[in-house]
C-alpha cells in the first residue's frame, strides 16, 4: 500500500520487528534487515504505529514521511522514508552514520 503524494521516497529499508519487547530499541541486524524491538503487541496495527513513531523519534523526521510498504501483518517489513535532509536513515538507526 503506497500512499505517497509527489516524489518517490528517498530511502527504502528492510526491517525485522520483534513486537512485545520490553522497550523500543534497535537490536542490530537480522540478515540484511535492521532488527528493531517494539514494546507494543502486534494487535490492530499498534506495533506498526509504534514502529513509525520510533523511527520518527530516532531520525528526527515526521511520522508522515515514513510508510510501511509491505509486511503490515508480518515481522518482515519494507519501509519507505521521504528524507528531505538527505540523512542516511539506515546509518542513523544502526549507529553507523
Amino acid at each position: 500500500m503506497n500512499n505517497w503524494r509527489g516524489n518517490s521516497p528517498d530511502e527504502i529499508i528492510d526491517v525485522y520487528i520483534r513486537p512485545n519487547s520490553p522497550e523500543n530499541a534497535v537490536d542490530g541486524c537480522y540478515g540484511k534487515r535492521i532488527k528493531i524491538r517494539i514494546a507494543c503487541p502486534p494487535e490492530k496495527g499498534r506495533a506498526n504505529k509504534a514502529l513509525i513513531d520510533y523511527i520518527a523519534l530516532k531520525t528526527g523526521l515526521s511520522k508522515t514521511s515514513i510508510k510501511i510498504l509491505s509486511g503490515h501483518k508480518s515481522s518482515f517489513k519494507t519501509i519507505a522514508i521521504k528524507n528531505p535532509q538527505g540523512k542516511s536513515i539506515q546509518g542513523i538507526l544502526t549507529g553507523s552514520k
